[in-house]
């Protein structure tokens, strides 16, 4: 639900703040996970 409504309200990061902050949802282009991986594999 809360992915479905992110989309629907063209949202980008969809955070719980009741406590301590929680990332609920992030939009896949801000995925930069190939990056940190690839970046580790090379050592640089």
């Amino acid at each position: 639900a809360i992915e479905q409504v992110a989309k629907d309200e063209a949202m980008q990061f969809v955070l719980d703040k009741s406590g301590d902050i929680i990332l609920l949802y992030a939009d896949a282009a801000f995925d930069i996970t190939f990056k940190v991986l690839d970046k580790l594999k090379r050592g640089n």
